[in-house]
């Protein structure tokens, strides 16, 4: 059987990224945050409203909601800090949001929207993320192959089953015929007849 190629995406790094260990706890870090703020914020979604004297909000679904993405992309920096060399494109998405959320924020505040106060959302969302997130995309930024070596595509090992079947024999040598040695009924009257046949002179 002809095995089938899979695809590896191009900000896969064949090499082990720079600084892994430091990457790994940074990413550790800011999943278990993402996961916390979102379950916190879900829980309780007018504490960023409490907290900076605003109104209450008529809807805080809608500021729920945001907890609920910002925990989801604490599953995907949790799976950065797993798998470093995978996680290029994950942090890259990271980052932009990262910078996107304080220009909208800063939007608000210049308009009188929303108080200063609110920027505490974006300090500990965001901010403080930016440094730590550019120094891992620098390290993990993805790499062309060395010459003569593809990373576009990998064949996959056979499976055991298939290995096991091919590597069996056939049934004729695992059950070797018995021709040479005749039944042992047969034997027995073929002895008896040889004893009463008289000796040639």
């Amino acid at each position: 059987m002809t095995a089938q190629l899979v695809p590896t995406p191009c900000w896969v790094r064949i090499a082990l990224v720079p600084h892994r260990r430091r990457h790994r706890a940074v990413f550790a870090a800011a999943g278990i945050y993402n996961i916390a703020w979102g379950l916190f914020t879900v829980a309780f979604p007018q504490w960023l409203f409490a907290f900076a004297g605003m109104p209450r909000a008529n809807h805080p679904q809608a500021f729920a909601t945001l907890g609920m993405v910002v925990g989801l992309y604490g599953v995907l920096y949790l799976s950065v800090a797993a798998y470093p060399e995978h996680g290029w494109l994950c942090a890259a998405v990271g980052l932009t949001g990262k910078i996107l959320g304080p220009i909208g924020l800063f939007q608000l505040i210049a308009s009188g929207t929303w108080p200063p106060a609110t920027i505490i959302i974006c300090l500990t969302n965001d901010i403080i993320w930016w440094i730590p997130f550019i120094s891992y995309l620098r390290d993990a930024r993805p790499q062309p192959p060395p010459p003569g070596v593809s990373i576009r595509t990998t064949s996959p090992a056979p499976s055991s089953t298939c290995t096991s079947r091919a590597a069996a024999p056939p049934d004729s040598q695992r059950h070797p015929a018995t021709t040479s040695s005749p039944p042992l009924h047969l034997a027995h009257h073929q002895s008896a007849a040889t004893a009463a046949t008289p000796d040639a002179p």
